[in-house]
């Protein structure tokens, strides 16, 4: 009996599950987006202003010594066979 009790409160307990937002199911005007930062703004006259300082994603690459005991995965002297 205690079993069930605590079964029953843990069941009430938990959360409701939302699952996957459709359409239908989000509010109006909802966007879900597709994970990506915004670049930049808008203007007021409809043009768009990209802040390459701030918010583009700039890679810095180390440089790597010739005698470095690793290998990359494809070699630099490929040849076409």
């Amino acid at each position: 009996m205690l079993s069930r009790t605590l079964a029953l409160l843990r069941w009430r307990a938990a959360p409701p599950r939302r699952g996957l937002w459709h359409a239908k199911h989000r509010p109006r005007g909802h966007y879900k987006g597709n994970r990506c930062r915004p670049t930049g703004w808008h203007t007021r006259k409809g043009g768009y202003v990209v802040d390459h300082r701030h918010k583009v994603a700039s890679f810095e690459f180390p440089t790597v010594p010739d005698d470095f005991p690793l290998k990359p995965y494809v070699a630099i002297d490929l040849s076409k066979k």
